[in-house]
């Protein structure tokens, strides 16, 4: 009796894990289900904001995917830009572009760190080459204005070597040759005393304050004391 009772439990056995092997085989374990027919929440990530112009700027030519946050529309005639912080864009196909500053474009505020420029009865502010003029519902981007010259008489002689010149506008480029062909050396302020070596269409070949030498502008200069003479 008890050999007949061992012999169904081990039979029973047997079959119990037989039917554990074919239901291992057949279905996929628990876990791949589960992700199978729940995946669950895939991890979010949020899109990314467009570059920002604080701490860096784009010159006209730069392409965004995404403008910044807190820009504002700008209407010049029919054409239409967006602006934030000294930045223009123009919408393209799948980019914005960023562009020069349209002559004309008011604008609700100006950057931060704009230069303000005093010529003759006009003050203006500057900032990266772009000019503006207040005016009531904002400001204005103007044409660069021309230099105030204080003392236009020249000295008899067209020779103007050794003559002590000064900067008159906010900044003034140096560059390596006469003509905006050439690249930009470094930056002068107004007020730098400069001395002219020699001259070529409207370009100054001048001795720098720091005793090196380059080319500037000679409208962007006045005279600083005359050429001695005798």
């Amino acid at each position: 009796m008890v050999l007949s009772l061992l012999k169904k439990l081990k039979l029973l056995v047997v079959l119990f894990s037989m039917a554990v092997f074919m239901a291992s085989c057949v279905a996929p374990p628990l876990s791949v289900a589960n992700d199978h027919r729940h995946p669950g929440p895939r991890p979010h990530n949020p899109p990314k904001k467009g570059p920002g112009p604080k701490g860096v700027h784009f010159y006209p030519g730069h392409k965004v995917r995404v403008i910044p946050h807190g820009h504002r529309i700008v209407h010049v005639g029919p054409k239409k830009f967006f602006y934030l912080e000294g930045i223009f864009y123009r919408p393209g196909p799948d980019h914005y572009l960023v562009v020069a500053a349209p002559i004309g474009a008011v604008v609700h505020a100006i950057p931060v760190a704009a230069v303000t420029l005093t010529i003759g009865a006009m003050m203006y502010y500057t900032h990266n080459d772009v000019y503006y003029e207040k005016v009531p519902n904002g400001y204005k981007v103007v044409p660069m204005p021309e230099a105030v010259i204080v003392d236009e008489a020249e000295p008899e002689s067209h020779d103007l070597s050794g003559m002590r010149i000064a900067v008159n506008v906010a900044f003034l480029n140096v560059r390596s040759g006469p003509g905006k062909r050439h690249p930009v050396t470094r930056q002068l302020r107004m007020g730098d005393i400069l001395i002219i070596e020699s001259t070529a269409d409207g370009w100054h070949y001048v001795k720098l304050p720091d005793n090196s030498f380059g080319w500037v502008m000679a409208k962007f200069t006045i005279i600083a004391q005359p050429k001695a003479q005798g």
